[in-house]
């Protein structure tokens, strides 16, 4: 038996599954050294119960509200990774990064400089629009 014929073959999906909970490992523990203010949520807005296994991740900025107000303030949501998404031509060796502000640009090309090389993917940076997006997210 050859080399090749004794390494398992790994498909599309489970390679995607596991780089996706790979890679939010990865981000969390640099935005947690870097940028504490930032979850890491999924692109419907809800942050996940730590890194899963996902086609994308979210961006958005923790919302500072007192302990006295019960109302949630909406959530500032500042970029999109995209692993496999076919609208946005996304594969999983061609990730795409959508940013909402201008002002994030400089920090998502370094952060985007860090899961290229971390990574060995290619990754697309996109400046989405010109401010913040807000959203009506609820949860965590």
């Amino acid at each position: 038996m050859t080399d090749v014929q004794a390494k398992p073959a790994v498909s599309y999906s489970e390679s995607l599954e596991i780089t996706g909970k790979r890679v939010g490992e990865f981000l969390q523990g640099l935005l947690a050294m870097a940028v504490p203010e930032l979850i890491l949520a999924s692109c419907a807005g809800d942050p996940p119960d730590g890194p899963q296994e996902t086609e994308s991740y979210a961006f958005v900025v923790k919302p500072k509200v007192p302990r006295f107000v019960f109302r949630e303030k909406p959530r500032v949501l500042i970029a999109n990774l995209w692993f496999k998404n076919e609208v946005r031509h996304a594969t999983h060796k061609k990730w795409v990064l959508e940013i909402f502000g201008r002002e994030h640009i400089e920090f998502f090309k370094d952060l985007a400089h860090k899961l290229v090389e971390g990574f060995k993917v290619e990754i697309h940076v996109r400046l989405k629009s010109e401010k913040p997006q807000y959203t009506s997210m609820f949860g965590k």
